[in-house]
């Protein structure tokens, strides 16, 4: 995708700093150093905490620009997912983590009626899963999908084979144990989901196994 970026707009070059493979606490501390010091990333993927960093004048509003720019129409994205993203103190952060691209770059979108939307890497659709209301999903290292489901009568973390795309194996939790997302670690092969503000790693068939911290200000 950044590839693809970068050749359509080829006065913009794409560096990705990987920092998977370090603790949430160890990154959390590495962005606040980069940031104070003026030298912060320009987008950061994952869950950061918000209110303490943008009081301090560390990221920047969109509202801003959006206002400034005349040639922004929000009818042209997705408006429910950008109105989703604001806050009364302004416009910091946007879920983008609703769409998973795997190797072969096929693109999984999950929409906000529930259904997983399968793309090939020229944006044709290829496949709709709606067979549930899947609430958030991952991609494993062979690129199947991990799918999390939230229903009052039976909320569940599933395999999916990308292959046949077909349940290989689905776990039933309790709601109140359901976790709210789920998070795939292609670097150590393991599940983690965010369960009442405790990060959570499951074992290979959606059980978990260990609490590993508690987060208070995850936004």
């Amino acid at each position: 995708m950044a590839l693809q970026y970068e050749k359509e707009c080829p006065n913009v070059d794409i560096i990705i700093n990987d920092i998977i493979q370090i603790s949430y606490e160890k990154t959390i501390k590495k962005l606040n150093t980069e940031l104070m010091a003026g030298k912060g990333t320009d987008i950061i993927n994952g869950y950061f905490p918000i209110n303490d960093r943008k009081e301090k004048g560390m990221l920047v509003n969109l509202k801003e620009f959006i206002n400034r720019d005349k040639s922004f129409d929000i009818k042209d994205y997705n408006e429910n997912i950008i109105n989703l993203s604001k806050a009364e103190y302004g416009f910091y952060s946007l879920s983008v983590d609703k769409v998973r691209v795997d190797s072969k770059d096929n693109i999984h979108a999950l929409k906000l009626n529930g259904e997983i939307e399968i793309y090939d890497e020229n944006l044709n659709k290829t496949k709709v899963l709606n067979e549930k209301q899947y609430k958030d999903i991952a991609k494993d290292e062979k690129d199947n999908l991990i799918a999390l489901c939230l229903d009052w009568e039976k909320s569940t973390i599933g395999y999916i084979e990308i292959k046949n795309y077909k349940t290989k194996w689905e776990k039933e939790h309790q709601y109140s144990q359901v976790p709210n997302i789920i998070f795939y670690n292609l670097s150590n092969k393991t599940l983690y989901g965010l369960v009442n503000g405790i990060i959570m790693q499951y074992d290979s068939e959606g059980n978990p196994v260990k609490e590993l911290l508690y987060c208070t200000k995850l936004e």
